[in-house]
C-alpha cells in the first residue's frame, strides 16, 4: 500500500473534481458544478472541514469524502448535523479509507454524524463504528408513470447487462400508455424561495428551511431540475409545499425520475394520495417514474394505497452515529431534503 496522510485543509475544488472522476468516470466539469454549489450551503460552519483526503507523498489526492453540515430543527430547538458523502478512495491505499472515516468520525463529539448513500464498504464501517441504520433506508416506494423503460430496468437489475437488448424489447413491447392518477387538490409553482417559508413547530425533526435553505437546496441546484409546488386541497383543509427533483436514473439513464425531496406545511396524511395524484398528472407527459422515500409510516400507507410499490436495497443505505443522542428518540427518520442530490 503506497504511503499516504490525512488532510482537511480546503483543496482546490479542480482538484478535487479531478479526483472523483477518476473514480466515477464523469466528467470533471461536472463534478466540479456541484462542488461549487456545495460551497454555497448556507449551513456550512468553518469548524466542519468540506472534505477530508487521503495525499500520496506527492501531494496527490488518492482518497477523499466530503462533509456537508445541515441545519435540523425539532421543537423549535436547531441543531447541526454533518453528512458524509462522496466517498472514494483509489485501490493503491485502499487501507486508506478507514483513516478518512475514523477522522469523520471524530467529529461525533460535536455534531451527529449521517449518510443517506451507503455501498457496501462504506455500510461495513458505519457499522463496525457502532452506527445505526437511519429508518425506512432499506427501500423506496416507486410508481411508474410509463412503463417501458421500467420494465428494461427491472430485467436487467434482475438478469445483468448482458439482457440489456432483449430487455429493452420486452419494454417496448409492454403497455405503452402513460398511467392515469386519480388527483386531488391543485398544484402552483413556487417562483421565490421566500414564499415557501413557514416557522416550523413540528415535533419531528426538520430541515431548516429558511428562504437561504429552499433557494440552495432548491432553486440553484445544478444539473438537475428543482422545483417547489404549493398545494391546496380544501376537502383536506391542505395547504402546504412539496418540493421535487427531476432527474434520471436507471442502467443507462433511460427513465426521466421525480422524486418527493421534500413536504412540509399543513398536508395531512389523508391528503397525500391526491397530492401524489396531481403529481403524477402534471408530470405525465414529461416523466417516466416517481420515486419517494423516507416518508413518514402514515404518508407511506397512504402511498401505498395509491399504488406505490417498495423496492428493497440490498442493505439500508442510510446510517448515523448520534452518541450525544442529539438527534433524539430511536428510530431516527431523516427528512429526504437533508440527504444529498439525488
Amino acid at each position: 500500500m503506497a504511503p499516504f496522510s490525512i488532510d482537511v485543509a480546503e483543496p482546490d475544488i479542480r482538484e478535487l473534481a479531478r479526483f472523483f472522476s477518476s473514480q466515477t468516470g464523469e466528467p470533471a466539469d461536472s463534478i466540479q458544478q456541484r462542488l461549487e454549489w456545495q460551497t454555497r450551503n448556507p449551513s456550512r460552519l468553518r469548524e466542519v472541514p468540506d472534505v477530508i483526503c487521503a495525499r500520496l507523498t506527492s501531494g496527490a489526492i488518492a482518497g477523499a469524502m466530503l462533509c456537508l453540515p445541515h441545519r435540523l430543527v425539532r421543537n423549535a430547538v436547531q441543531q447541526t448535523a454533518v453528512m458524509s458523502s462522496g466517498f472514494y478512495v483509489d485501490p493503491s491505499i485502499r487501507g486508506a479509507g478507514l483513516q478518512i472515516f475514523l477522522t469523520y468520525r471524530a467529529l461525533s463529539t460535536r455534531y451527529a454524524l449521517y449518510a443517506t448513500t451507503a455501498n457496501a464498504v462504506s455500510e461495513r464501517l458505519w457499522r463496525s463504528a457502532g452506527g445505526k441504520p437511519l429508518d425506512r433506508t432499506d427501500y423506496e416506494l416507486l410508481r411508474p408513470i410509463a412503463w417501458p423503460g421500467a420494465i428494461e430496468d427491472v430485467l436487467v437489475r434482475r438478469a445483468g447487462r448482458s439482457v440489456a437488448p432483449l430487455a429493452r424489447l420486452a419494454g417496448l413491447a409492454g403497455h405503452l400508455r402513460r398511467e392515469r392518477f386519480d388527483a386531488s387538490g391543485e398544484l402552483t409553482r413556487v417562483e421565490r424561495p421566500e414564499h415557501a417559508v413557514l416557522t416550523s413547530t413540528s415535533r419531528d425533526l426538520q430541515p431548516v428551511r429558511d428562504a437561504a435553505f429552499v433557494r440552495w437546496r432548491f432553486f440553484d441546484v445544478p444539473q438537475v431540475d428543482g422545483i417547489v409546488y404549493r398545494y391546496r386541497d380544501a376537502a383536506f383543509a391542505a395547504d402546504g409545499f412539496i418540493a421535487v427533483i427531476i432527474s434520471r436514473r436507471g442502467y443507462r439513464h433511460q427513465l426521466r425520475t421525480v422524486s418527493v425531496a421534500d413536504l412540509w406545511g399543513a398536508i395531512p396524511a389523508a391528503a397525500f394520495p391526491g397530492l401524489l395524484g396531481v403529481l403524477g398528472q402534471h408530470h405525465r407527459a414529461s416523466a417516466d417514474l416517481i420515486a419517494i422515500r423516507c416518508a413518514p409510516e402514515a404518508y407511506e400507507r397512504e402511498a401505498l394505497s395509491a399504488g406505490y410499490r417498495r423496492r428493497a436495497f440490498d442493505y439500508p443505505i442510510g446510517w448515523y452515529l448520534d452518541p450525544r443522542a442529539a438527534l433524539g428518540p430511536e428510530p431516527v427518520l431523516m427528512p429526504p431534503a437533508a440527504t444529498e442530490l439525488v
